[in-house]
């Protein structure tokens, strides 16, 4: 496995894109984009729904919202990920997986937790605090 990690990251460049490898196997590189995402919606919507896919990333991340639509639609599938670098808005998609792992030397980031309460929402100081409590930081 460690091989197949290694011969990934050397034969792709820093362009963004999805590509499969075959119909399950989709690999992430690059910045995580509208114009990635789309890539990326296209290619696992020929896999049937309720298989197993194999998502591959390694990226630092890009647009959030691009992510919340490959997010979106990988809740379709039942998804085994593997990360190389899994940055900021490709962490999202990592941690969307039912199944994760990470090659030896990985690397992950994730930001700081940021909440947008928007005009007329009314939240309760008492609900951001059992809100954040349930997440579990660890050393």
């Amino acid at each position: 496995m460690k091989l197949v990690f290694f011969l990934i990251s050397i034969l792709i460049s820093s362009t963004s894109y999805a590509f499969t490898v075959d119909r399950n196997t989709i690999m992430v590189e690059g910045p995580v984009t509208q114009k990635s995402a789309g890539e990326f919606i296209r290619k696992l919507a020929k896999s049937k729904p309720g298989s197993l896919v194999n998502i591959f990333i390694n990226s630092d991340g890009g647009d959030v919202d691009a992510a919340v639509k490959m997010i979106t639609i990988m809740d379709k599938y039942k998804t085994n990920c593997y990360a190389i670098k899994a940055r900021s808005a490709a962490f999202n998609l990592f941690q969307f997986c039912d199944y994760r792992k990470a090659s030896e030397n990985a690397k992950f980031m994730i930001h700081h937790t940021f909440v947008q309460v928007e005009k007329g929402m009314t939240v309760s100081k008492n609900e951001l605090i059992n809100e954040f409590a349930s997440i579990t930081v660890l050393d």
